[in-house]
């Protein structure tokens, strides 16, 4: 945000407000983004999900995007409470350290039928479930 614009939201919303999106939203290893590194640098804004990506990647003890992108996505999605905008904000800081997010995926949706992210989450619920039995 320019400090023109700042300005501006300083005077109509408030120094809490401007304060507020200075505040760390994601963190992975020692690269902290603020919220307004998210909406300006990652094209994204749900500062939830960012929180939620923060503490999953933590407990995977992932730091670094590369380790991130090396990763499966299907292991990110089958942890707890990680939806379509968690893996949304993936993909963001992925593509933002020019990682070919397509190719993270590695999955064809013609080839392998999946219509939608949920499709395709529950059909790997479903499989964890069965190999957990």
């Amino acid at each position: 945000m320019n400090a023109t614009f700042e300005k501006h939201v300083y005077s109509v919303l408030g120094k809490t407000m401007v304060d507020m999106l200075h505040q760390p939203a994601l963190t992975i290893g020692k690269t902290v983004f603020t919220r307004q590194d998210l909406i300006d640098k990652l094209g994204c804004g749900n500062f939830n999900a960012a929180t939620r990506l923060t503490r999953i990647l933590k407990e995977l003890d992932i730091t670094t995007t590369s380790q991130l992108a090396k990763m499966d996505p299907a292991s990110l999605m089958r942890k707890k409470n990680v939806g379509m905008v968690t893996m949304y904000i993936a993909m963001c800081l992925l593509d933002f350290d020019d990682y070919n997010v397509e190719q993270w995926w590695g999955w064809n949706q013609e080839k392998d039928k999946v219509v939608k992210f949920s499709t395709y989450k529950h059909n790997l619920a479903r499989r964890s479930k069965r190999h957990a039995a």
